[in-house]
Parts: structure tokens; C-alpha cells; sequence
């Protein structure tokens, strides 16, 4: 058999069609009644004959070549009797079976934010919705194919093709072809792995055209002895166009709209406008998030299982959007190569990981560059090797320049997953303008170097043509801003929510944000604008934080104070169990130091202490922990465990914990002091019932925030410090909460800062008293005629005056500094000043310079005018812990 019989099967006003090539039985499926049937005959010159009706098939195989003056009928074409004859030559041989099955249906989805998220896969009805669709230029795209009853004919061999050939209604100069990565059948069904380069399409496109229709075929070859069967697929789908960031009507590209990122210690939130109401986006992936946790405050961590693969994407090389593969511990124990998990399931899996897996789990992103500045060294293991050449043990750098195949931005690497998660096909948007907060102690230097990480991970998240393009004023199309800090974008959230001004003009605040990574204030007043009547001022009058406390840093310290108990610690030397040394922390008596690092293997350790102690006690489920437990934890060789009969405590920790969680509800009093009280002049003139601080102190309220301020010791100390003024904890998922929200809206102790930074640009915001200040340290003169400090430059001041600090004596001055308020010598930083022997006797003044650096100038007279001189000096104050 020389021949060509195609079923033109129409499915939904789409034709499929099934080409029997050569074969001398034709097992047809339950094709339609109506469906075409073409025959090509190959041995004479491929002509055509067209039978209008499948089920005419039959009644020709039934003709004989005396009996055929009907067949015309049956045929579209005009037949002479030699092509009546050539038909029945081609037909009436054939064995002709229609199996009991239905026709293959295909059905495919865009799988790609699965893979790479765990997100929900993009469904065929969406793909080919000119309102949604996928975009060009946006990296490869993974597309799975599902093709029904063709299981009969798994035993075959199968190829495949998808070639793209037309554009709306027009055909492509030249084809785009996917690449096929897998084949297999599964549950009855044929898969496809289809690998699509959406690049490919961006240059098909004209000049302001939004979207487009392309059009192509999945073609099907199922080959069999001589003949085969060959089944194509119509298949289309809908691109939008992103190269048009220079055009007024943008498309998709939603470059107006700002998307508000509080990236933080402990959990990460991203809200985002929408028709003029703010929501929230989760991280998370689908089936992740377990009861009782809210899926908008995602964790903010890292697991590598296999780095080589990862980086292969992952390096500043691939000028292509990065693609690795996301899944979870079961994923990885049912032999799927996974490439790193994210989340809630590497929250949950700390709990009980082993060894391994700890070494490859990665917190506290944020906090990185400022370890870094400590001169530490940070690494992470990769869980798996494939092969012995790849790097396992990866040094961990706060510039993504410095990556290669043994070293990691992960900023970068959690940035670019964030901007993935925001600009996903899904949404139908395309963000491009970000604003991020960041934590009030967290210097210049600091913040240039977070939010250079962040800008590369976000920038390399978007469609190609829009990462390095300007708009129709040539001004950059992609942008990261870093304006407010974290208890400033808070503000936004309870001004016009909590804090109104229906009964008074003017309202005080002050937000304690308690993070996991760090502590933060800010202080101010919400009032009716002088110039609007419906505008409102929000005035920033002070922010203070302190940069090493925050909820998981406060654990960490509980489970050191654990390890050096004296109940404990012998036991700890004797099996030789490691464990880090904090900076906040001192050696005590007793311990050893060789024993105290910060190897991996002391830090596994501190993360068992941690889950099995600290955290239940910081939390308030001191009940849940016994008197004494048995833990499993690591020698110094790291090869072995031994169990540990540990001490709790109980009492004594938490005793501990309420001393360091008093000494900063002080310290937010000090600070809420000073920025009023600096202020005090203006506040009492524009308010006739301020006389004095107290009259401000009694009108404040008070903002609880942050991942860690339900902690119970801290709000009855806060309650015990301020007696008298209305203390606020904004959750509005909590069902006793005088407002209650879906969750994708509410406001929490950690959504509130995404929430806020969007809503403070709908007031008049005044941060002028904190815009230029950036001075990081409270300066204090030791007194030794009675063992106080006196502060001489605190970070609140208004003004940065000279200012006298003592008399020289000995050739030398003591500089004291802390971040925060200290009382006590023995709690603060020292700086050692040496001078000539000829300075002796006269008068130091000094003033803060910038973030760090203070200036000083020795005079004759006390009284001297200080003039710009050569003569002026700088030191930089450093924590060198």
C-alpha cells in the first residue's frame, strides 16, 4: 500500500487530524459521523479525493467497481470513472476496524511557576485567553502535554514535534520549534515534557502590538512495521508582548503600580494595590501551608539539596531567567532531582532535621551583610552531590558579583525567587517598580549592599526586554527603593485604621517593632494637614532600634545561657559538645573556649537547643518543656552524637530573658523621651495641653509589631512601663480583634509594614527631623567620682552641635558608645583617644559625623569658637565583638 488516509476529526471547532500512512489494517477510533476523510493517493502524483462524511467510509468499501455511480456523492472533488476506480483500489482492500475507544483528546498547562515555585500550573483555557496568556521574552517555559487513549499503543515507537507556524492570521517567516525533553505514559495517558523558549517570540511582534495568537501543531508519529499513524494537534496559544516600556499604552506592564516588599528576619510579606484595595501575595506553594499558620507571612529561608544543578542555572553567566526545581523532603526521597525548597516545609522540616539537612538550610538572609561586616564567615553545605567535581560547601557573599560555582549571594537567589512570585503569568500583571523597608540600625553601608542584592535578584525576575528598558521619558522602567524604614512603613498601616482623626487633630505614636532579626522604633504624630483640609500629616520626630536583639536572636541567647548554666556545663565539656559563641554573650567561668566556635557542627547544636528549648520558652510553652531532657546533640568532631541529659532551667532563663526584655522597654522609653522632648518647643506651641513631656507621654499610643512581640514577658513589661496609655497589638485575623479581615487583607504584627509602606504615600509624610540623621551610637563620658555614664550625643539629638567631652588627661580619653541606652560601664563599647603630652589639660569636643564616625578637635579655652579646620579629626566607633 502506497497511500494516505486522513480523519479530519472536529473537536470543538478544531480539527484534529490522524494520518494512516501505508497500513493495510486500519484500526479506526469512534471518530464523528460528519468528520472528513482525505485519501492521498502517493502513486499518482498525491491526489486528493475528499470524503465528505466519515461514516460514507463504509459504504464505499462496500461498492464494487460495477456498482459505483453513487460514489460521486460521497466524494467533494469532481471524480471521473478512472478516479471512481483509483478510490475503490485504495479502499476496499483495506481492513477497516473501528476499535471501542474514544478519539485521543489532548490537553496541555504551563507548569513552569510550578516547577520553579510550587505555584499552580497555568491551565490550557488560560494560555489561549487573549485577556491572560503567558509573555514573551520571559525564559523558557515548561509545558506538560496530556494526550487520552492512546494507551493501546504504548508499545510503539513515538515522536513528537510542536512547531509554531502563524501569528494571528498570518504565517511566520520562519518556524518556531519546542523542544521535546520526555515522553511516558502515566494513569492511561501519554505525557509530553515540552520545553518552549518564549523568546523566540518577542521579535514576531509589530510595533505597539499589546498581544498575539500563535498558532501551531503538536504532531504525533506512531510508527508501526511499513506504515504509521500520525495525529496532529492544533495548538495555540496567546503572548503577550513585552518590549513596550517606551510606549504610553503599556499592556500588561503595570510600571505605575509599586509593589511593597518587608523583607524580614524571620517571615517576608508583599502586598500589592489592587482596584484601589491593598492585599496580600503568599510565597507559599500550594498543599504547603499547614493549619495555623498564615500563608501572607512567609518564612524566610533557603534549603540547597543540589547545588551543581542550581548554580548551573543560578550563575551570573546564563543571561536566560534561571530555572531550578523546587520540591520538598518526600519530593527528594521519591528520587525527584530537586534543586532547593523554600518556606514553611523547610520551617517545619528544622524541627527534626538531621545533620545534613541542617548544614543545607540557610535563615536570618537578611541579617547576612551584617554578620558579614563582623568579618564571619558564612557557608552552607549543598545536601547532594552528583558527581565528586561539583562544590558541596558554599561560601556565603553579600555581592552578587563575587558569585561562582563555591560562592552565593542568597539575597540575590531570594530575591529572584520573590520577584518570580510577584510576576507570575498567573496575575496577568507585570510589576516593575518595588519598594523595600529596612531595619532603622542598619547603616549606609548596609542598606547600599541589601538593596544592591535585592535590585540584581528583582531585575533578573523580569521579562528580558523590560530588565535594563526605559518608558517614553527615558527614565528606567525597573526600580528599587529603599525610603522607609520598617517602623516608619508601619505608621502607614494604623494611620486612617487605628489612629484617626475624627475627635482630635493631632495623635501620638510610638511603634515598638520587635522583629526576628531586630528591634525597632519610631515615634511621631498623625495630624490635620495646615494647608489641606482633607490631608493628614504623619511626622516622623525620632526612629531608634537596636540591631542585635530581635526574637530569633533572643532564642539563640537562651539556648547559650543554657549551655553555660553551671548545671549543664560540665556535662557539656565532658562529651565535648560545641557550641557558638555569641557576640552578645560573654565567657563565664568554667567554660571552654576551645570549646565555644562557630563551626557547623556548634551551630546544628544550637538549633537542636533551640527547638527543643528556647523557642517553646520563648513562645510561653514553658509547660509543654520538662525540668530535665535527653538531647541528641554533636561532639567537636562532628562525626557522632552523644545524648545529653540537659538542665532547663526554666526559671532562670526566663528570668534572664525578662532582664534583657526590660532593659529595651527602657530603652524604647529613653528613645520615646528624647524624640519628643526634642521636639517639645513645636509640639507645645501647636498644642495648648503639652506643658511638658508627661502631658505628651500620657497621649501616646503605643503599636506593638513585628514576628516576635507577642512574646508575654515583653507586653506585660511594656503594660508595667506605660500604666496609663492605649497599648495596640493590630491582628485582624484574631477573632477577639475589633476588626476582622480575610487574611489575603488583615492586618498583622508582621503584615502591617508591607501593608503600610503602600498606604504612608496616601498622607502628607514629614521626616525631616530623621532624614539626614544616620548617626548609629548613643556617646557617653564615664564619671568616676560615681561610676555613672553621662550621655553626651544621643542618637536622637536634633542638632549636631560640638560638643565638650572632658578635659585631656594622661594623653588620653575614653570614648564610650552603645546603640541603644546603657546605664553601665561594663555594657558598653570603648574607643581610646591618645594625644601629645603637650595636650594635656585641654578641652576635647567632638560631634557625630556620619553613620559610625565621629569628629573631635582639641581647643586651648573652654569657650572657644570652633572653626573648619585641618586641625578637626575622625574616628570611626565599631563593635568589635
Amino acid at each position: 500500500m502506497n497511500n494516505e488516509i486522513t480523519v479530519k476529526h472536529n473537536e470543538q471547532g478544531e480539527n484534529v487530524e490522524f494520518v494512516y500512512k501505508n497500513k493495510e489494517a486500519i484500526n479506526f477510533f469512534r471518530f464523528f459521523s460528519n468528520d472528513e476523510v482525505e485519501i492521498v493517493d502517493l502513486e499518482n502524483e498525491d491526489k486528493k479525493y475528499t470524503i465528505r462524511h466519515y461514516e460514507d467510509l463504509k459504504k464505499i468499501k462496500g461498492m464494487t467497481y460495477d456498482d459505483n455511480e453513487n460514489l460521486s456523492n460521497y466524494i467533494k472533488e469532481k471524480i471521473t470513472q478512472k478516479d471512481k476506480e483509483r478510490i475503490l483500489d485504495i479502499i476496499r482492500p483495506l481492513e477497516i476496524e473501528e476499535i471501542d475507544e474514544e478519539v485521543p483528546e489532548l490537553n496541555f498547562f504551563d507548569y513552569t511557576e510550578n516547577y520553579l515555585l510550587g505555584t499552580s500550573s497555568i491551565s490550557k483555557n488560560f494560555l489561549e485567553d487573549k485577556e491572560q496568556g503567558i509573555w514573551a521574552n520571559f525564559g523558557i517555559r515548561k509545558l506538560k502535554i496530556e494526550i487520552s487513549n492512546l494507551e493501546r499503543y504504548k508499545h510503539l515507537k513515538i515522536k513528537n514535534s510542536l512547531r509554531f507556524f502563524q501569528k494571528d492570521n498570518d504565517s511566520l517567516d520562519e518556524e518556531i520549534e519546542a523542544i521535546s525533553k520526555n515522553l511516558y505514559f502515566e494513569e492511561g495517558k501519554l505525557i509530553l515534557d515540552i520545553e518552549l523558549n518564549s523568546n523566540s517570540f518577542i521579535k514576531e511582534f509589530k510595533e505597539k502590538e499589546q498581544y498575539a495568537k500563535f498558532k501551531g501543531n503538536l504532531e504525533l508519529k506512531l510508527e508501526e512495521n511499513e506504515g504509521s499513524l500520525t495525529i496532529c494537534f492544533p495548538i495555540q496559544i496567546i503572548f503577550h508582548n513585552t518590549d513596550l516600556a517606551m510606549e504610553k499604552n503599556k499592556g500588561i506592564i503595570k510600571n505605575t503600580d509599586r509593589v511593597s516588599i518587608d523583607f524580614g528576619t524571620s517571615s517576608t510579606c508583599v502586598a500589592i494595590s489592587n482596584s484601589g484595595r491593598i492585599e496580600f501575595m503568599t510565597l507559599s506553594s500550594e498543599n504547603e501551608i499547614e493549619e495555623g499558620y498564615n500563608k501572607y507571612e512567609n518564612p524566610t529561608n533557603i534549603m540547597i539539596y543540589r547545588w551543581g544543578d542550581l548554580y548551573k542555572q543560578w550563575k551570573n553567566e546564563n543571561k536566560n531567567l534561571p530555572l531550578f526545581y523546587r520540591g520538598n523532603k518526600e519530593d527528594n526521597d521519591e528520587g525527584k532531582k530537586i534543586n532547593y525548597d523554600s518556606g514553611y516545609t523547610v520551617k517545619e522540616l528544622i524541627k527534626d532535621a538531621n545533620k545534613k539537612e541542617l548544614n543545607s538550610i540557610l535563615t536570618q538572609i537578611k541579617l547576612i551583610p551584617y554578620e558579614l561586616e563582623k568579618e564571619t564567615t558564612l557557608t552552607l553545605v549543598s545536601l547532594l552531590k552528583e558527581d565528586n567535581n561539583e562544590k558541596d560547601v558554599i561560601k556565603l557573599v553579600n555581592d552578587f558579583e563575587l558569585q561562582n560555582d563555591e560562592s552565593f549571594d542568597p539575597i540575590a537567589f531570594y530575591s529572584y525567587l520573590l520577584g518570580r512570585t510577584i510576576n507570575n503569568p498567573n496575575n496577568s500583571k507585570i510589576y516593575t517598580k518595588f519598594l523595600v523597608t529596612y531595619p532603622v540600625k542598619f547603616n549606609e553601608q548596609l542598606r547600599k549592599k541589601l538593596k544592591k542584592s535585592i535590585e540584581y535578584g528583582l531585575k533578573r525576575s523580569l521579562p528580558i526586554s523590560l530588565q535594563n528598558a526605559v518608558d517614553e521619558k527615558r527614565r528606567p522602567i525597573f526600580s528599587v527603593n529603599m525610603k522607609y524604614s520598617e517602623p516608619v512603613a508601619y505608621v502607614g498601616a494604623i494611620c486612617g485604621n487605628y489612629l484617626k482623626l475624627d475627635k482630635n487633630p493631632r495623635e501620638y505614636f510610638a511603634i515598638y517593632d520587635f522583629g526576628g532579626g531586630t528591634l525597632d522604633f519610631s515615634f511621631g504624630i498623625f495630624k490635620e494637614s495646615e494647608d489641606e483640609d482633607d490631608d493628614a500629616v504623619i511626622e516622623i520626630l525620632g526612629v531608634d532600634g537596636n540591631e542585635e536583639i530581635g526574637g530569633e536572636r533572643l532564642i539563640n541567647r537562651m539556648s547559650y545561657w543554657i549551655y553555660q548554666d553551671e548545671t549543664n556545663i560540665e556535662s557539656f565539656k565532658e562529651n565535648k559538645i560545641p557550641f557558638p559563641k555569641l557576640r552578645e554573650e560573654k565567657i563565664t567561668d568554667g567554660m571552654q573556649e576551645n570549646l565555644l566556635n562557630n563551626s557547623v557542627v556548634a551551630k546544628l547544636n544550637l538549633i537542636i537547643v533551640n527547638e527543643a528549648i528556647s523557642r517553646l520558652l520563648f513562645e510561653g510553652k514553658e509547660d509543654e518543656v520538662a525540668d530535665t531532657l535527653s538531647l541528641s546533640l554533636y561532639t567537636i568532631t562532628g562525626n557522632e552524637t552523644v545524648e545529653v541529659n540537659v538542665t532547663t532551667n526554666k526559671d532562670v532563663i526566663l528570668d534572664k530573658l525578662r532582664n534583657v526584655l526590660e532593659e529595651n522597654v527602657n530603652h524604647f522609653f529613653n528613645a520615646l523621651r528624647s524624640s519628643f522632648e526634642n521636639n517639645i518647643d513645636n509640639i507645645k506651641e501647636n498644642d495648648k495641653s503639652i506643658n511638658s513631656f508627661e502631658d505628651i507621654l500620657k497621649k501616646v499610643n503605643i503599636f506593638k509589631s513585628g514576628n516576635a512581640v507577642k512574646n508575654k514577658i515583653l507586653s506585660d513589661l511594656i503594660e508595667q512601663k506605660f500604666p496609663e496609655n492605649k497599648i495596640y497589638l493590630v491582628d485582624e485575623t484574631n477573632p477577639y480583634s475589633e476588626k476582622i479581615e480575610e487574611k489575603k487583607y488583615a492586618i498583622t504584627p508582621k503584615t502591617a509594614v508591607a501593608y503600610g509602606q503602600l498606604n504612608i504615600e496616601t498622607f502628607t509624610l514629614d521626616d525631616s527631623n530623621i532624614k539626614n540623621k544616620v548617626f548609629a551610637w548613643n556617646v557617653y563620658k564615664f564619671l568616676p567620682k560615681n561610676g555613672e555614664l553621662r550621655v553626651i550625643i544621643s542618637r536622637q539629638d536634633k542638632e549636631n552641635d560640638w560638643k565638650l567631652f572632658s578635659k585631656i588627661k594622661n594623653e588620653k580619653a575614653v570614648i564610650y558608645f552603645s546603640s541603644d541606652f546603657k546605664e553601665e560601664k561594663n555594657d558598653v563599647f570603648e574607643m581610646p583617644l591618645e594625644f601629645d603630652e603637650e595636650e594635656n589639660g585641654k578641652f576635647l569636643y567632638i560631634r557625630a559625623f556620619r553613620d559610625d564616625e565621629l569628629e573631635y578637635i582639641v581647643k586651648e579655652n573652654k569657650e572657644e569658637d570652633i572653626l573648619e579646620t585641618s586641625e578637626i579629626k575622625r574616628v570611626v566607633l565599631k563593635n568589635n565583638n
